[in-house]
């Protein structure tokens, strides 16, 4: 996140102390040397508040010795102070879920104490957290809960409901809902204002400009970057000048002034100095190798992408590692290295495909959570009504216990005779059901996994076709390479869907076909806009042998009509595709209301055109009769069994 300050600033507000804390050796020599119990602990507290936001390690090293201290529980913050030096440490290691439980313990420990403060501070700490692992709206609840507690409360500082305001700005940012955002923003601005919080304007004007960037609002957005950082020079801030000066250089990038961006960028990392571990040091690498990637400086740009990388990946964000191994296989590409550039590319797509399906399970347990926290409510509901309907069938149990004793034992002897009659027929049975079923899923898991990797090759392909297409000024050779990556997407799909579905033969062809279609309208972007697509396939499946073939028809007849049916047609354009099962056979129709093919290409015995040539090979290989007509529009029928 880019708010990294704002942050830490809110977990030190988690436990407050009240006098100024001595500088870190001081107190270092202070627990060694006294021999006070209450001292030594409230020495450790102290040293934890110096190491938030700045020494990861030695903050989980002073909470171990803390947790351990035998004087500990005798002070009312000794527990919270370990549980936020914890929390703080796992949320630095972007182990979110552990986070989450040092707050949620602190929580329980706010409320025996009836402590207001502590409950709205760790309901804003824990929405942090929720904002580290993208779910916002979930943060953005915490987060109102949280300020219905502080505003109007005596207890609570302006600094302290404008920090909120602050992170509730954040969590609407990252929603990308902009206008939100800047209207807590202009509160907490306000607030900093009133109170001459001069450290805290720098971060709101920071908030301010990035809000305006990301609503290509540019000039309002230097405006803001250009406050901020004369205030972060007057105070001598390094950390803020160099996050301002990276997120101008992102400006510069942005309106394709290199060489401004490249000069902010080297400012940034300048700024920065030896500390690279945090995440705006390699949003300023990633930004700088761009810059040089544009200027032509391959090499460096390849240079700057891999140690940004490196940092992403030590750092577990595996989002944007995945981004910037795409960037590095366009350096490579551009160096010549085709094998490390592939490389590149199919480590990013394992990285996204992994990322997403931790990202279904994370929902799927999710769901999971709020069912079962539900079902729990339910249940007390019904618990009070329930006791009294179980007395009095307990009684009625006593009376009918005497019989059931008596029919349980007489249907036990019955039951035994039968048991062992069958127990050695069913043991022979089970044994091999058993067998039989684990050898069925061990198949079925196998060929899902081959399934999913013919997928990802085949999206590795399309994707180096992309970056020669996106490098080649020969407009022929590009136009063929952009249909050749469309058919082998369409390929692709078709091995998604195999893998995604319970049943490995049979592809559910109404959802592929209104994928594939949709994704090709898509990519013909303002061309396709008022082109409307009709699709009708319910309850047909096919397999991958007769599902590949006629996938790339309808491939072919789809690409063909959003290029060239439509262009000279203003709106009304339509697009449908029909495929139904009648006596034995299947029918497809796919038409237009375009222009029609011309003559001379559609009664070509050999056609100049690879689309129609293939259309008709791969034809006659389903067996199929096929015809076009030019009657208002393209029609291609074709009607063939399986």
């Amino acid at each position: 996140m880019k708010y990294l300050s704002l942050i830490f600033l809110c977990f030190i507000a988690l436990f407050h102390v009240a006098a100024q804390t001595p500088k870190i050796s001081e107190l270092k020599e202070l627990y060694a040397t006294t021999a006070s119990d209450s001292v030594q602990v409230q020495t450790l507290i102290n040293l934890i508040n110096e190491y938030i936001g700045h020494n990861p390690d030695s903050l989980a090293y002073f909470a171990q010795k803390l947790d351990t201290h035998p004087g500990k529980d005798k002070n009312r913050n000794g527990q919270k102070s370990v549980n936020v030096a914890y929390a703080m440490y796992y949320y630095d290691k972007a182990e979110f879920d552990s986070s989450i439980v040092y707050i949620d313990k602190n929580i329980e420990i706010s409320i025996a104490q009836g402590d207001s403060v502590g409950i709205s501070s760790n309901l804003t700490n824990a929405s942090i957290v929720l904002i580290g692992q993208s779910k916002y709206q979930t943060a953005i609840e915490y987060l109102l809960r949280a300020l219905a507690i502080q505003e109007g409360n005596e207890k609570f500082a302006p600094k302290f409901v404008a920090n909120t305001y602050n992170v509730i700005s954040m969590a609407y940012h990252n929603m990308k809902n902009f206008e939100t955002a800047q209207e807590y923003q202009w509160k907490a601005l306000n607030v900093y204002k009133a109170n001459a919080m001069e450290t805290d304007l720098i971060r709101s004007y920071t908030n301010l400009g990035s809000n305006f960037l990301a609503m290509n609002k540019n000039d309002s957005a230097m405006y803001y970057f250009g406050v901020g950082l004369s205030l972060s020079r007057k105070n001598k801030d390094e950390r803020k000048l160099a996050e301002l000066s990276r997120m101008i250089g992102d400006l510069y990038l942005k309106e394709q002034k290199y060489d401004s961006a490249q000069f902010h960028y080297e400012n940034s990392l300048q700024y920065f100095g030896d500390n690279k571990s945090t995440k705006e040091v390699t949003e300023a690498m990633v930004g700088l190798g761009t810059v040089y990637y544009e200027k032509g400086n391959y090499q460096r740009a390849y240079e700057m992408h891999k140690q940004a990388k490196d940092l992403f990946a030590d750092r577990g964000d595996e989002l944007e590692t995945s981004r910037t191994l795409w960037l590095m296989s366009k350096d490579l590409q551009k160096l010549g290295r085709y094998e490390d550039a592939y490389l590149a590319i199919a480590e990013s797509k394992t990285l996204s495909d992994t990322l997403q399906a931790k990202n279904s399970a994370d929902a799927i347990a999710e769901m999971q959570v709020k069912y079962e926290t539900e079902k729990k409510e339910k249940d007390l509901a019904l618990q009070g009504v329930q006791l009294s309907a179980q007395e009095l069938e307990l009684n009625r149990q006593e009376l009918l216990r005497n019989v059931a004793i008596a029919g349980a034992l007489l249907l036990g002897v019955v039951a035994l005779l039968i048991f062992q009659i069958k127990s050695r027929s069913n043991k022979t049975i089970t044994a091999k059901n058993d067998l039989l079923g684990k050898s069925l899923s061990e198949r079925e898991a196998l060929l899902k996994e081959i399934h999913h990797r013919v997928k990802n090759n085949l999206q590795i392909i399309a994707s180096l076709l992309y970056l020669q297409s996106d490098e080649s000024e020969n407009l022929d050779a590009k136009r063929l390479l952009e249909e050749g990556q469309g058919r082998v997407r369409s390929m692709a799909l078709i091995h998604q869907k195999l893998y995604e579905n319970d049943d490995l033969k049979h592809i559910p062809f109404d959802e592929y076909l209104n994928e594939l279609i949709g994704e090709i309208k898509l990519s013909f972007g303002d061309m396709a806009k008022d082109v409307a697509l009709e699709v009708e396939a319910k309850n047909i499946f096919f397999d991958v042998d007769t599902a590949v073939p006629l996938g790339l028809i309808i491939n072919e007849l789809s690409t063909n009509a959003f290029k060239y049916a439509f262009t000279q047609r203003m709106g009304g354009g339509v697009f449908k595709v029909v495929l139904q099962h009648e006596e034995g056979a299947y029918h497809l129709t796919v038409s237009d209301n375009g222009s029609g093919i011309p003559d001379e290409l559609m009664h070509a015995t050999q056609s100049a055109s690879l689309g129609l040539k293939l259309t008709r090979m791969l034809s006659d290989q389903l067996e199929g009769d096929y015809h076009f007509s030019n009657s208002e529009g393209t029609t291609f029928e074709l009607k063939f069994a399986v």
